[in-house]
C-alpha cells in the first residue's frame, strides 16, 4: 500500500501546507527561523518575478538594503516564521498582520506600484516617516 506522501511526490508536488491545521488535534505546525541576513520581509501572495525585481531593488536602496537583505513568504506563513528582531516587515497586495518588526510597509503588489505615481508617493511617505524626512 503506497502512502499519500508517495502519491503527492508522484505528482511532483514536493511542499504542501494544510489549510486548516487546527482540525488536527495535537498538530503544531513547525516555526521557521528566519536567517540572520534578512532585514526585509515582504509578505505577498505570489513572490516578486521579472521587472517587479527591478523596482524592489530601486526601492530597496532607498532605505540602504540589497535584494540578497529581503526574504518572500506568504500571508498565511508568516505565524509559523520566527522573526525576532527583524528590521522591515512589507505587506504587499495583502492586509498587515501582528508582527514583531520594528518598521512596517503597506502597498498593493509590487506590479501595481510600478507606474502608478499615488501607490508610489503613498511608499515612499511611509519609508521617508520612518526615516525622519519629509517628502
Amino acid at each position: 500500500m503506497r502512502s499519500s506522501s508517495h502519491y503527492l511526490s508522484a505528482m511532483g508536488i514536493q511542499q504542501w501546507e494544510l489549510i486548516h491545521p487546527e482540525r488536527l488535534a495535537g498538530f503544531q505546525p513547525p516555526t521557521q527561523a528566519l536567517d540572520q541576513g534578512c532585514r526585509l520581509l515582504l509578505v505577498a501572495n505570489e513572490p516578486p518575478q521579472g521587472a517587479e525585481i527591478l523596482l524592489l531593488e530601486r526601492i530597496l536602496k532607498s532605505v540602504q538594503l540589497e535584494l540578497s537583505m529581503v526574504r518572500h513568504i506568504a500571508p498565511m506563513q508568516l505565524s509559523h516564521l520566527a522573526y525576532e528582531g527583524l528590521e522591515w516587515i512589507w505587506f504587499a497586495g495583502c492586509e498587515p498582520l501582528p508582527h514583531h518588526a520594528q518598521k512596517q510597509l503597506h502597498s498593493p503588489r509590487l506590479s501595481e506600484i510600478d507606474g502608478h505615481t499615488q501607490y508610489r508617493r503613498a511608499l515612499w511617505q511611509q519609508i521617508c516617516a520612518y526615516q525622519g524626512t519629509t517628502s
